[in-house]
């Protein structure tokens, strides 16, 4: 009877041990995007919100296992961009973003001996973007189902609107104290496309598109200033979207001992003293 309380008490103390390694994160901050509306590889002009909450695991002083789910909202236009030929354009798109990552994390410093550490990570990715601007009356319009360049005709396929992505990206997180930790972090996003804008080759002929393609796929003035065939936008550069945000993380079982802990290792250690009833 005593083999089996020791072990029963064996068995709690390791899977308390095992929770202790487990932090829940939460992320708060902004999202922008580089492509063929914005070209700055790295800007908080025309940001949005971005949240996130994911759950840690640390597989060595060093290295962290992080699942994240994410949820942010990029946007763009043609009239901030300063570039004549854009103003004129006068593109627009906006898109949430809905994203499930797998990310291996490694701090440089270990924690149990800094207060911190900058770190760096990579992982992989699936998120869902779905394009789309505003008519004269403030109406969303989607820009994928109206083949904007021709997608969906002539044997051209229209873009997914769910595809992997590769996250990384690094950051510098403090320990205030053995279970909580407030930093900030700073992720891009490797995309396999350059329609999360809905803009990437060139300029359909005009009568193969649809009436409401044609008025999407140049909002400048008529008639339209351009040729079938002109560059539209950069098909040989990918778009891609980032992170910035502050980090808070909690230990889902904190690391000091409860008293409860405490006896179940004292009874572990000295089973010549347990009184079984």
């Amino acid at each position: 009877m005593r083999i089996i309380t020791i072990a029963f008490l064996l068995c709690i103390s390791v899977t308390t041990i095992k929770a202790q390694k487990f932090h829940v994160k939460y992320a708060l901050g902004v999202a922008n995007y580089s492509g063929d509306l914005q070209a700055k590889a790295y800007t908080f002009s025309q940001c949005q919100l971005s949240g996130t909450i994911g759950l840690e695991y640390e597989v060595s002083e060093h290295f962290l296992a992080r699942a994240d789910i994410s949820a942010a909202k990029v946007s763009a236009a043609d009239r901030h961009s300063g570039v004549p030929a854009q103003v004129a354009r006068n593109l627009e798109f906006t898109s949430n973003i809905e994203e499930f990552a797998l990310i291996a994390e490694y701090d440089l410093f270990s924690l149990k001996h800094y207060m911190a550490t900058p770190y760096v990570f990579a992982g992989v990715g699936i998120y869902h973007f779905n394009p789309y601007t505003s008519d004269q009356l403030g109406d969303k319009i989607y820009l994928r189902p109206l083949g904007t360049e021709g997608q969906g005709m002539n044997g051209q396929s229209k873009y997914n609107l769910t595809q992997l992505n590769i996250p990384y990206g690094a950051g510098l997180k403090v320990a205030l104290n053995e279970d909580i930790r407030l930093g900030v972090e700073v992720g891009f996003r490797k995309l396999f496309t350059d329609y999360l804008d809905d803009v990437s080759g060139v300029y359909a002929p005009v009568a193969d598109l649809s009436t409401g393609a044609q008025q999407y796929a140049y909002r400048g003035p008529t008639p339209p200033g351009y040729q079938a065939g002109a560059k539209r936008g950069n098909s040989g550069k990918n778009d891609d979207y980032y992170f910035t945000q502050l980090t808070l993380s909690f230990r889902l079982v904190p690391r000091r001992e409860s008293d409860f802990t405490k006896m179940q290792m004292q009874m572990i250690q000295c089973p010549n003293n347990v009184i079984l009833y």
